[in-house]
């Protein structure tokens, strides 16, 4: 085996990576939406401002979270 060979494994491989990567990230997006979907997630609960429900305007209904304590990070 010479190193040209073995530059062209690399090479090879590295498009091998490039196109499972690319195959994940579709997969995972499309897992996501999907989530979004099944639990009517909204910018507004990702933004920590859960609606409970939405007036006639449209304007989302916040949810009364005095007294709810936030996680810690750790």
């Amino acid at each position: 085996m010479s190193l040209t060979d073995i530059d062209k494994q690399i090479e090879e491989l590295q498009k091998q990576k490039k196109e499972m990567l690319k195959s994940q990230k579709s997969d995972a997006i499309k897992q996501v939406k999907q989530l979004i979907n099944e639990y009517q997630i909204t910018m507004g609960s990702i933004r920590n401002a859960i609606f409970i429900d939405f007036d006639s305007k449209g304007k989302g209904i916040k949810a009364d979270l005095n007294g709810v304590q936030p996680k810690s990070k750790k």
